[in-house]
Protein backbone atom coordinates (compact mmCIF):
# COMPACT_ATOMS: atom_id res chain seq x y z
CA UNK A 1 0.00 0.00 0.00
CA UNK A 2 2.66 2.80 0.94
CA UNK A 3 4.52 1.86 -2.65
CA UNK A 4 1.09 2.11 -4.18
CA UNK A 5 0.11 5.84 -2.44
CA UNK A 6 3.80 6.89 -3.04
CA UNK A 7 3.59 6.28 -6.75
CA UNK A 8 0.27 7.78 -6.84
CA UNK A 9 1.51 10.88 -4.76
CA UNK A 10 4.43 10.83 -7.55
CA UNK A 11 2.22 11.31 -10.55
CA UNK A 12 -0.14 13.94 -8.72
CA UNK A 13 2.66 16.49 -8.74
CA UNK A 14 4.04 15.94 -12.32
CA UNK A 15 0.70 16.76 -13.61
CA UNK A 16 0.30 19.85 -11.57
CA UNK A 17 -0.58 22.91 -13.82
CA UNK A 18 -4.13 24.72 -14.50
CA UNK A 19 -6.86 22.91 -15.81
CA UNK A 20 -6.15 20.20 -18.00
CA UNK A 21 -2.78 21.67 -18.87
CA UNK A 22 0.23 20.50 -17.35
CA UNK A 23 3.10 22.62 -16.68
CA UNK A 24 4.70 21.50 -19.83
CA UNK A 25 2.07 22.77 -21.93
CA UNK A 26 1.47 26.30 -19.83
CA UNK A 27 5.16 26.16 -20.62
CA UNK A 28 4.72 25.99 -24.36
CA UNK A 29 1.89 27.93 -24.82
CA UNK A 30 3.49 30.99 -22.91
CA UNK A 31 6.60 30.87 -25.98
CA UNK A 32 4.47 30.43 -28.51
CA UNK A 33 2.49 33.67 -27.43
CA UNK A 34 5.84 35.46 -27.03
CA UNK A 35 7.16 34.37 -30.61
CA UNK A 36 3.77 35.67 -31.98
CA UNK A 37 3.61 38.83 -30.49
CA UNK A 38 7.30 40.03 -30.43
CA UNK A 39 7.74 39.05 -34.56
CA UNK A 40 6.29 41.84 -36.42
CA UNK A 41 8.08 44.31 -34.29
CA UNK A 42 11.25 42.06 -34.94
CA UNK A 43 10.26 42.27 -38.65
CA UNK A 44 9.64 46.22 -38.61
CA UNK A 45 13.33 47.09 -36.97
CA UNK A 46 14.97 44.69 -39.40
CA UNK A 47 13.07 45.60 -42.62
CA UNK A 48 12.62 49.59 -41.68
CA UNK A 49 16.16 50.42 -40.40
CA UNK A 50 18.53 48.08 -42.25
CA UNK A 51 17.68 48.32 -45.80
CA UNK A 52 21.05 48.83 -47.55
CA UNK A 53 21.54 49.29 -51.59
CA UNK A 54 24.88 47.22 -51.85
CA UNK A 55 27.38 46.92 -54.77
CA UNK A 56 27.46 43.27 -55.91
CA UNK A 57 30.84 42.98 -56.53
CA UNK A 58 32.85 44.96 -54.19
CA UNK A 59 30.18 45.26 -51.55
CA UNK A 60 30.52 48.70 -51.27
CA UNK A 61 27.15 50.29 -49.57
CA UNK A 62 24.91 53.50 -51.10
CA UNK A 63 25.60 56.38 -48.86
CA UNK A 64 22.75 58.69 -47.76
CA UNK A 65 23.06 62.62 -46.80
CA UNK A 66 21.41 64.09 -43.06
CA UNK A 67 18.32 64.89 -45.13
CA UNK A 68 17.98 61.12 -46.31
CA UNK A 69 19.06 62.12 -50.06
CA UNK A 70 20.79 58.92 -51.52
CA UNK A 71 24.44 60.23 -52.72
CA UNK A 72 25.30 59.73 -56.68
CA UNK A 73 28.36 60.90 -58.54
CA UNK A 74 30.31 59.47 -60.97
CA UNK A 75 33.57 59.28 -59.61
CA UNK A 76 34.82 62.35 -59.71
CA UNK A 77 32.03 64.53 -58.02
CA UNK A 78 28.61 64.21 -56.50
CA UNK A 79 25.80 64.53 -59.77
CA UNK A 80 23.02 66.68 -58.66
CA UNK A 81 19.49 67.73 -60.45
CA UNK A 82 17.49 70.68 -59.00
CA UNK A 83 14.76 72.13 -60.46
CA UNK A 84 12.97 71.13 -63.34
CA UNK A 85 14.22 69.61 -66.63
CA UNK A 86 13.25 70.98 -69.51
CA UNK A 87 13.13 67.84 -72.03
CA UNK A 88 14.44 70.71 -74.93
CA UNK A 89 18.12 69.53 -75.77
CA UNK A 90 20.72 71.80 -75.35
CA UNK A 91 22.16 73.90 -77.87
CA UNK A 92 25.34 72.85 -79.86
CA UNK A 93 28.58 74.42 -79.14
CA UNK A 94 28.76 74.73 -82.60
CA UNK A 95 26.04 75.42 -84.67
CA UNK A 96 25.49 76.06 -88.19
CA UNK A 97 23.15 76.98 -90.76
CA UNK A 98 22.90 77.80 -94.50
CA UNK A 99 20.76 79.49 -96.88
CA UNK A 100 21.67 78.76 -100.52
CA UNK A 101 20.62 78.90 -104.34
CA UNK A 102 21.06 75.27 -105.94
CA UNK A 103 21.20 75.18 -109.30
CA UNK A 104 21.82 71.50 -111.46
CA UNK A 105 25.12 70.77 -110.45
CA UNK A 106 27.08 71.03 -107.12
CA UNK A 107 27.28 73.73 -104.82
CA UNK A 108 29.09 73.58 -101.85
CA UNK A 109 27.77 74.37 -98.62
CA UNK A 110 30.19 74.58 -95.69
CA UNK A 111 33.00 76.12 -97.72
CA UNK A 112 35.01 77.86 -99.22
CA UNK A 113 37.23 75.90 -96.46
CA UNK A 114 36.75 72.39 -95.67
CA UNK A 115 36.68 71.68 -91.69
CA UNK A 116 39.03 68.68 -89.94
CA UNK A 117 35.46 67.71 -87.22
CA UNK A 118 32.47 65.89 -88.70
CA UNK A 119 29.46 68.04 -90.29
CA UNK A 120 25.81 67.35 -88.66
CA UNK A 121 22.95 68.60 -90.41
CA UNK A 122 19.22 68.17 -88.07
CA UNK A 123 17.01 69.65 -90.41
CA UNK A 124 16.48 70.12 -94.27
CA UNK A 125 14.05 72.24 -96.19
CA UNK A 126 14.23 72.41 -100.19
CA UNK A 127 12.00 74.55 -101.84
CA UNK A 128 11.36 74.16 -105.90
CA UNK A 129 9.32 76.46 -107.78
CA UNK A 130 5.74 75.29 -109.48
CA UNK A 131 5.99 72.71 -112.41
CA UNK A 132 9.82 72.43 -111.24
CA UNK A 133 11.47 68.93 -110.50
CA UNK A 134 14.43 68.97 -108.28
CA UNK A 135 16.84 65.62 -107.45
CA UNK A 136 18.63 66.52 -104.53
CA UNK A 137 21.52 64.75 -103.08
CA UNK A 138 24.00 65.45 -100.05
CA UNK A 139 27.80 64.32 -100.36
CA UNK A 140 30.68 64.72 -98.21
CA UNK A 141 33.84 65.31 -99.78
CA UNK A 142 36.61 64.61 -98.06
CA UNK A 143 40.15 66.85 -98.93
CA UNK A 144 43.75 66.79 -97.98
CA UNK A 145 44.47 67.60 -94.18
CA UNK A 146 46.49 70.67 -95.76
CA UNK A 147 43.26 71.69 -97.80
CA UNK A 148 41.95 75.34 -97.53
CA UNK A 149 39.26 75.30 -100.08
CA UNK A 150 36.59 72.81 -101.01
CA UNK A 151 37.03 70.61 -104.57
CA UNK A 152 35.17 67.90 -105.99
CA UNK A 153 38.31 66.69 -106.89
CA UNK A 154 38.34 64.55 -103.62
CA UNK A 155 36.76 61.54 -102.01
CA UNK A 156 33.16 62.01 -102.41
CA UNK A 157 30.55 60.31 -100.43
CA UNK A 158 26.78 60.16 -100.49
CA UNK A 159 24.96 60.75 -97.49
CA UNK A 160 21.28 61.10 -98.34
CA UNK A 161 19.29 61.29 -101.73
CA UNK A 162 16.05 62.70 -102.58
CA UNK A 163 14.10 61.81 -106.19
CA UNK A 164 11.29 64.10 -107.53
CA UNK A 165 10.81 66.95 -105.22
CA UNK A 166 8.16 69.44 -105.96
CA UNK A 167 7.25 72.49 -103.79
CA UNK A 168 8.71 72.52 -100.42
CA UNK A 169 10.13 69.38 -98.88
CA UNK A 170 11.44 70.04 -95.24
CA UNK A 171 12.77 67.10 -93.23
CA UNK A 172 14.22 66.58 -89.60
CA UNK A 173 17.13 64.45 -88.25
CA UNK A 174 16.79 63.39 -84.63
CA UNK A 175 19.56 61.83 -85.13
CA UNK A 176 21.83 64.13 -86.82
CA UNK A 177 23.01 63.43 -90.52
CA UNK A 178 26.41 63.23 -90.13
CA UNK A 179 29.84 63.30 -92.81
CA UNK A 180 31.38 61.81 -90.26
CA UNK A 181 35.64 62.85 -90.92
CA UNK A 182 38.63 60.45 -91.53
CA UNK A 183 41.86 60.52 -89.78
CA UNK A 184 44.09 63.70 -91.41
CA UNK A 185 41.55 64.85 -93.33
CA UNK A 186 39.12 67.48 -93.59
CA UNK A 187 35.79 67.49 -95.14
CA UNK A 188 33.08 69.42 -96.84
CA UNK A 189 29.26 69.03 -97.53
CA UNK A 190 27.99 69.49 -101.37
CA UNK A 191 24.43 69.52 -102.37
CA UNK A 192 24.45 68.17 -106.03
CA UNK A 193 21.00 68.98 -107.99
CA UNK A 194 20.45 66.90 -110.90
CA UNK A 195 17.06 68.37 -111.64
CA UNK A 196 15.21 72.22 -111.55
CA UNK A 197 16.83 75.03 -110.09
CA UNK A 198 15.89 74.80 -106.09
CA UNK A 199 16.29 76.84 -102.38
CA UNK A 200 18.04 74.80 -99.75
CA UNK A 201 18.10 75.86 -96.22
CA UNK A 202 19.64 73.55 -93.29
CA UNK A 203 20.82 73.55 -90.18
CA UNK A 204 22.95 72.01 -87.67
CA UNK A 205 26.94 71.73 -86.07
CA UNK A 206 30.09 70.52 -86.42
CA UNK A 207 31.88 67.80 -84.13
CA UNK A 208 32.59 64.36 -83.73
Amino acid sequence: MQTHDGQHAKRRREGRGLGPFTSGHLTIIVVTLVIVVAFPFAAFAVTGNNVFVTDPTSGTRAKVDSGGHVLVGDGSGALTVDGTVAARPSLPSTPFQFNIDAPSGGTFVSGPAPVLSAINLTSLTISVAAGFVADIQLRAVFQSGSATSCSLGGLSVPIWHALNLTGNFTVSFPTPLSTGKSTNSKVCLDIYNSGDFAVVNGSGFFGG
